[in-house]
């Protein structure tokens, strides 16, 4: 796993660092089965083959890769654990809307276990229960919250998802304009201004009808909210939004999904943003809270998987170096719970060599033992 370190103000940190783990193939497969036991009552697909879960939350389904974000995670497990995991481990794991939150928080077990004594669950004076305790040889200790952005109930997504498969899946299903634009190797992209209106996403569609190819070269604005534009389906996708949504055909054969394959893409309108913003905002103040009583002489560190990990960092800049972030001097930001993603630390001044500490090995090559192959 690559991690990007970056320093508040002076500290001299080398600019990649890489956590070695190692996993056997024996344990790996061991996990799989661990995972397919956890989970038999779920909805495991395909029938026999069983590389997804299914999580069925409020509105929607969750679908796991097993492999690639189930099985890591367990293996972990396993190293630390040994076959008998903790009754309340199985149960956050079954707890559907806590599931993933889990399987990130053995994710941060595994990597500080391969180097450092770890305490799962340690119970401050408190009764607060923080996710990991890492002993480093000669102090401090530093406790470990692990926070994971619950992307997919988030109330701005649910609100993105609704207005966008109105727009992308009811206005141009069947229509001229999509037919055209797949017959030049375009797909149709709509850029959302704000969220527009009932009445104006009906407007929109009343208008696809009359679009043609010559209108759409450059971006036609449809409603006072909604453009649309056809490029090129090799064109990489606009910088700038959080989120996407696409329309895509499948069929009997082979199909790579892909949001540039779409035929119709929905970039996200800018006010989502301050909404996500505040979400993450509120994940690392509910980790702060949880450690602000840690022992004295100890630390606190946060590890945060987010979305939009890149956007949100200029906010943990900011943060990190205020009164109320003195105790816990560290925050490591990862984007996703699947291994070899990048990531980033930001710590204070003066908790370089704590950094070093934590995730030892220079520039060595992550060997990614730990994601089967």
């Amino acid at each position: 796993m690559d991690l990007r370190l970056a320093q508040v103000r002076t500290e001299q940190i080398p600019q990649n660092r890489y956590i070695e783990v190692q996993v056997s193939q024996d344990l790996l497969e061991r996990a799989y089965e661990k995972a397919i036991s956890i989970f038999s009552d779920w909805d495991l697909t395909p029938p026999g083959v069983h590389s997804h879960l299914g999580i069925d939350l409020n509105c929607h389904k969750l679908v796991l890769d097993i492999k690639h974000e189930v099985v890591p995670p367990l293996a972990f497990a396993l190293k630390y654990f040994g076959d008998g995991f903790p009754r309340s481990l199985i149960q956050k794991l079954r707890n559907k809307p806590q599931t993933t939150d889990t399987l990130f928080e053995l994710v941060c077990l595994g990597f500080f276990a391969e180097h450092h004594k770890v305490i799962y669950e340690p119970k401050l004076p408190d009764g607060k229960v923080p996710d990991l305790r890492v002993e480093l040889d000669g102090g401090p200790f530093i406790y470990v919250e692990c926070k994971s952005h619950r992307y997919a109930d988030a109330p701005y997504v649910e609100a993105f998802m609704d207005v966008s498969s109105q727009i992308i899946c009811d206005a141009f299903t069947g229509q001229p304009i999509t037919t055209a634009a797949e017959q030049e190797h375009s797909r149709m992209e709509v850029y959302l201004k704000a969220r527009p209106s009932s009445r104006e996403i009906e407007q929109f569609r009343k208008a696809i009808p009359a679009l043609t190819m010559d209108r759409v070269r450059v971006e036609c604005p449809v409603t006072p909210n909604i453009a649309v534009m056809a490029v090129p389906q090799a064109q990489p996708l606009r910088s700038g939004a959080s989120l996407w949504n696409g329309w895509q055909i499948v069929g009997t054969e082979p199909t790579r999904i892909a949001l540039p394959d779409s035929r119709v893409l929905a970039y996200s309108w800018p006010g989502l943003d301050v909404q996500r913003r505040k979400l993450q905002r509120a994940l690392l103040r509910d980790a702060r809270i949880q450690l602000r009583n840690i022992p004295a002489g100890s630390l606190g560190m946060i590890c945060i998987q987010t979305v939009s990990a890149k956007r949100f960092l200029p906010d943990v800049h900011a943060l990190i170096d205020q009164d109320q972030f003195s105790q816990v001097p560290i925050i490591w930001l990862k984007s996703s719970r699947v291994l070899g993603t990048e990531s980033k630390i930001v710590f204070r001044d003066g908790v370089g060599h704590l950094v070093e500490r934590l995730f030892p090995g220079g520039a060595q090559e992550l060997r990614r033992a730990a994601s089967p192959q």
